[in-house]
């Protein structure tokens, strides 16, 4: 997720603030339409979305089985 914002900031002209509110939106997103397993795929092969984990809907964190415990809070 980290390379994502930083293709954002440069191929999209995005400041960090702006990549980072579309990092979010972009895993709402995810954690809305991806199964499941989808999902779970999709974290262990992104191990950086757990920053991100407090954008997850309700319920997606126990859906990972705790994988993104410890992870779900906002950047400073």
């Amino acid at each position: 997720m980290d390379q994502l914002m930083q293709q954002l900031q440069q191929r999209a002209g995005l400041s960090e603030e702006q990549a980072h509110k579309a990092v979010e939106v972009f895993t709402e997103f995810l954690g809305t339409h991806l199964s499941d397993d989808e999902l779970q795929s999709f974290a262990q092969k992104v191990p950086s979305i757990g920053k991100f984990a407090h954008k997850l809907p309700a319920g997606t964190m126990d859906k990972l089985g705790g994988m993104l415990r410890g992870f779900g809070h906002k950047p400073d």
